[in-house]
């Protein structure tokens, strides 16, 4: 009986093929976290209160570690005076909120690095074994793409939430009076929240994301007889 001989791999593929396919990888690997963000704010109602359009870049760079600054500084007094939480004149006190947030939404970073990995492993499945530079390559265009994708992302992260109704009230807005006569704080409330991306930190921490997964991503798809293994690029 004959052997059975088997499967000649396709070629390895250039240089620019191999980058190009590493930054369509990331960019795959965004745009399902984009639309996995759109249906959860949906989801919650969030178009609402903000828009989507400066919500969901904000969730994105959020997911791979960048910081979110919140900001009421919009808000206005009543009556042009200034009270203090010793007196409480009942009017004029203004409530502001200020602060940064580092959270990582875990659900969305895990089907990130999902989806890259799929994207970036798959079509070596059926090609020679890449030499080194290939590889290179290919990382190149991955972090090429996460810089650019990132660095968009958060420059477009930035808007204001309003803050739902039963909250305002919470906090006494429009109440006036001594304490407003729902135990919150009197004159005015928080109407809204601003929130702003910041840019350094999310390029920063999004390019640590993928290098920190580059021994994964050289390791290549798994070593068997029907597909040809990566070899690690050189330290």
């Amino acid at each position: 009986m004959p052997a059975s001989s088997s499967p000649v791999p396709a070629p390895r593929g250039s240089v620019g093929r191999h980058a190009l396919e590493g930054g369509a990888a990331v960019t795959a690997a965004a745009a399902m976290m984009s639309a996995c963000g759109v249906t959860a704010a949906l989801a919650l109602g969030a178009q609402n209160s903000t828009a989507l359009s400066r919500l969901v870049p904000a969730l994105l760079s959020m997911a791979v570690g960048g910081h979110l600054t919140l900001d009421s500084g919009s808000a206005a007094t009543s009556g042009g005076q200034t009270g203090t939480p010793g007196d409480m004149p009942g009017d004029g006190l203004t409530l502001e909120l200020g602060g940064q947030v580092s959270a990582l939404p875990l659900p969305l970073t895990f089907l990130e690095t999902i989806v890259l990995a799929v994207g970036f492993l798959r079509p070596l499945r059926r090609r020679a074994r890449p030499t080194p530079d290939l590889l290179w390559a290919r990382f190149g265009g991955a972090l090429a793409a996460t810089l650019v994708l990132f660095t968009a992302s958060a420059l477009l992260g930035h808007g204001t939430v309003r803050l739902p109704k039963g909250l305002m009230q919470s906090m006494g807005t429009g109440t006036g009076g001594s304490g407003g006569g729902n135990g919150g704080i009197p004159g005015n409330g928080l109407s809204s929240v601003g929130f702003r991306t910041d840019v350094v930190s999310t390029a920063f921490f999004a390019l640590l994301w993928v290098v920190r997964r580059r021994d994964r991503l050289s390791r290549g798809p798994a070593n068997d007889a029907s597909s040809p293994s990566c070899p690690q690029p050189p330290s």
